[in-house]
Formats: structure tokens, sequence, C-alpha cells
């Protein structure tokens, strides 16, 4: 029972680590009920071959299976391809950026186009008076 103990405790570090709790780490693995977290939580369950296919389907695949099981190595494995997901985020979040800025400096410039032609519209009102009281 042991084992079982220790397995709950590591899937709790997962989940505390991605600041979750049992319903959104359910939710996340695409589960209907999260009773089933909570029986491994509690060590009422092993995890079953479908959690570990779940945990591989789900944003969560970085996670170490072996880790989970034995508790040896990282619980996060560092791959090749995590580093490139992440630097593809970054590459992302930097573009969304460069972005953001593009359209705060057009939605800058287009306030001040608009408040200059508010301006000249009141100016050509004020001509169009006069010109109205001037003839009238």
């Amino acid at each position: 029972m042991k084992k079982n103990s220790d397995i709950s405790e590591r899937i709790s570090k997962i989940i505390d680590f991605h600041k979750l709790n049992a319903n959104s780490f359910a939710k996340a693995l695409k589960y209907d009920r999260s009773q089933v977290i909570y029986d491994i939580l509690n060590s009422k369950a092993m995890p079953s071959s479908d959690f570990f296919i779940r945990l591989k389907r789900s944003e969560y695949s970085e996670i170490s299976i072996d880790w989970i099981l034995t508790g040896q190595g990282e619980m996060i494995k560092n791959t090749k391809e995590n580093f490139a997901k992440e630097a593809e985020s970054n590459y992302s979040l930097q573009k969304n950026a460069s972005v953001m800025n593009e359209l705060y400096a057009n939605l800058k410039y287009f306030r001040e186009r608009c408040e200059k032609l508010e301006k000249e519209n009141e100016q050509l009102r004020f001509n169009n008076e006069s010109q109205s009281k001037q003839a009238g």
C-alpha cells in the first residue's frame, strides 16, 4: 500500500506544481467525473493505463510517467521537444507583443487623427455659421 500512497503523493505534487485542483486536473485529462482523481489522490485506487494515456494526450504530456511510478528522475522531462515547444511559445509571445505594439501605435495615430478632424469640423461649422449670419 505504501507504493500506492507514494504514487498518490507524486500525482498530488503534479497538481500543486501546475496550480490546479483535483477537479481542474480531471477536466484537463477529459474525465467526465473528478472522482477518478480523488480516488487516486486518496490512495483508494492506482492510476490505470487509461489515466496514463489521458495524461500523455493532455497538455501535461511532459510529465514523466517513470517519475510518477518510481519517483526516479525529474517530474518534468527535459526533452528537445519540450524545449522546442517552449521556444515556439516564447516566439509566439514576442510576435504577439510586436503585433500589440503595432496596434497600439495605430490606435494612437487614429485617435490623434480623429481629434484633428473633429477640430477641423468644428472650425468649418463656425465658419459656415459666420458666413450664414453675414449673408442673412
